[in-house]
């Protein structure tokens, strides 16, 4: 998906994040190639403080890797947020890669 955005092609993606000890975080992810749409929905995980969605409007995402043993999601040029910065969405393990 990350790869499609960066090349102008639009995508619909659903993640669903396990929680450990309770309900799933679901990412419902929308793009047109220009802008995403990303929500993420904490209302079925039991343990969360926040029960509602998070809705991230931006022009910018991209793949890091933060160190030896982690890959980033990161958004940037988000509406409500500063242009530089970078906001981590999603991180895998690069063992579980």
């Amino acid at each position: 998906m990350v790869t499609r955005f960066n090349e102008g092609q639009g995508d619909n993606l659903m993640i669903i994040e396990p929680g450990m000890d309770s309900g799933p975080a679901i990412h419902d992810v929308i793009s047109n190639g220009k802008e995403i749409n990303w929500i993420v929905d904490n209302s079925r995980d039991a343990w969360s403080t926040d029960k509602g969605k998070t809705e991230y409007v931006c022009k910018l995402i991209r793949i890091h890797e933060r160190d030896s043993d982690f890959i980033d999601v990161e958004l940037s040029k988000c509406k409500n947020y500063k242009d530089d910065d970078q906001l981590r969405i999603l991180s895998f393990r690069k063992e579980k890669l």
